[in-house]
């Protein structure tokens, strides 16, 4: 791998363009990813490749686009070429910030999947007609998955064909959540996860 910049990694055949493009999408992102949080904190490793083969070797065998390692000694962005531009970057971005925040024992024991890619929905534009989507094929949410059956990631995304409404749910629930209790809410959320406490309890404190 090559180094273009300070934690960022990219395959060596990687176009010069390319690279260009991902410092440029990477910056937009963060400037997404402060704005919602208010701050930065998270400082994610990131590597990208010139083709599909990098996202499945140091990511995982069926990935697509972008994924991110939530590790004790911080998060791993991994990405392919359609996963270099800011929605994705702004998405895995949020991952490693919530990680950063929580910790990794609250993120891995506490945290349901839904509550982590819900979030991560709320800085990624690529659905702008997320909440329609979701209204019709719920039946306005009759027909939704049940949160609980979200908890974990492999429960998340056990099933390709139902992976996408449950992103959509998941984004549905915590955008309720986020309008509710504003940024400042979802700082004291971090706060509260992060001294230990309960997911449920956090979640639910006003």
């Amino acid at each position: 791998m090559k180094q273009i910049a300070p934690r960022i990694y990219v395959t060596p055949q990687m176009p010069t363009v390319l690279q260009d493009c991902l410092l440029t999408c990477l910056t937009t992102a963060q400037k997404r990813v402060e704005q919602f949080f208010g701050t930065q904190q998270a400082k994610p490793v990131i590597i990208a490749g010139h083709n599909i083969e990098t996202i499945r070797y140091f990511g995982a065998p069926n990935a697509r686009t972008g994924l991110t390692h939530l590790a004790i000694t911080g998060a791993y962005i991994v990405l392919e070429p359609e996963g270099i531009n800011s929605d994705v970057l702004a998405h895995e971005l949020c991952h490693a910030e919530l990680l950063e925040r929580i910790g990794w024992c609250s993120r891995t024991f506490q945290l349901p999947a839904w509550f982590d890619e819900g979030l991560a929905m709320l800085v990624d534009y690529r659905f702008p007609h997320a909440e329609e989507e979701w209204h019709i094929l719920t039946h306005n949410g009759t027909y939704a998955p049940d949160l609980q059956s979200l908890s974990t990631n492999r429960e998340f995304f056990s099933n390709p064909h139902h992976t996408y409404l449950n992103y959509l749910t998941a984004r549905h629930e915590v955008k309720q959540w986020y309008q509710e209790r504003g940024q400042a809410g979802l700082l004291a959320f971090c706060r509260c996860m992060a001294a230990g406490n309960s997911f449920k309890y956090c979640y639910c404190q006003k």
